[in-house]
């Protein structure tokens, strides 16, 4: 095999790889993708700024229910559960657990 021969399948290899390589990226970036985000996320929500946000809100919610009508106050328990059930209760303070078990 002369110099220009081997010269050539270098270039082919060049551009094969060139070629193939985003295809090998979009196709394990497909498949491991969501599972590197779901992790993320996970991570996230375990977060200790994520959960203060959270037990602020709730917070917030709890003194919206306490002051509403009786009429307001069904709309406000079903978002307060939808918030609560979006955090572990077990890094909510005792208040905040004893309330949303009177819910």
């Amino acid at each position: 095999m002369g110099p220009r021969s081997k010269v050539a399948l270098l270039v082919i290899a060049f551009v094969v790889v060139l070629a193939g390589g985003p295809y090998v990226y979009l196709t394990h970036f497909k498949d491991f993708a969501p599972r590197m985000e779901s992790a993320r996320h996970e991570v996230f929500k375990q977060n200790q700024a994520y959960v203060d946000g959270k037990i602020t809100h709730l917070n917030r919610l709890k003194l919206e229910y306490q002051m509403a009508e009786d009429g307001h106050k069904r709309i406000l328990r079903a978002a307060i559960l939808t918030e609560a059930s979006t955090v572990d209760n077990s890094k909510l303070p005792y208040d905040l657990q004893a309330f949303l078990n009177t819910l």
